[in-house]
């Protein structure tokens, strides 16, 4: 059982493992996650494109996909991509409450409903993404976004905490 306790943001990376994690609980004042890998000329890898699908449908996938956005936790509570969002001073008690109950549970009964709700096939979706993804990586588009943010410190504190306004505005110059 894979449980993800979110208080900061989850981007490119960091946003698949949150969609492919069994339960996700969020920080409503401090977590966001977000697809920000058009924003740098690529698209996600990693099961971002496939995980997200089934959390959150196509119509929502596409928003977020294209969109590049940073979703707060509530939004992305109330599209799926996370379990619930929990106010920052009670996700800690909230989290370890849920896992509590869960490790109470005989571990053959664990496995028993895990298996009755099995994740879908995502195999062949999962191929195509990954080819898109190499495709798309091994172009000049990426490097261009990729330098030109770090040259307006995309890597540093205050850059991360705006990193898609940083993208942005690099893309609007090309």
């Amino acid at each position: 059982m894979t449980i993800v306790k979110l208080a900061g943001r989850a981007r490119a990376g960091g946003a698949e493992f949150v969609a492919a994690a069994d339960m996700t609980f969020a920080a409503r004042e401090t977590a966001g996650i977000g697809q920000s890998e058009v924003l740098m000329g690529i698209v996600p890898g990693g099961g971002g494109t496939q995980y997200l699908r089934e959390r959150v449908g196509r119509n929502r996938t596409l928003e977020l996909l294209l969109t590049g956005d940073l979703v707060d936790a509530d939004t992305a509570a109330a599209y799926g991509w996370i379990n619930r969002a929990v106010p920052a001073a009670e996700l800690d008690a909230f989290v370890d409450g849920v896992a509590g109950k869960i490790a109470a549970l005989p571990p053959e009964l664990i496995a028993a409903a895990k298996q009755l709700v099995p994740p879908a096939d995502l195999t062949d979706g999962l191929r195509t993404e990954n080819d898109a993804w190499a495709e798309l990586m091994s172009g000049a588009l990426p490097a261009r976004l990729m330098t030109g943010a770090l040259a307006r410190g995309a890597q540093t504190p205050a850059g991360e905490r705006d990193l898609e306004s940083i993208m942005r505005g690099l893309a609007a110059g090309l």
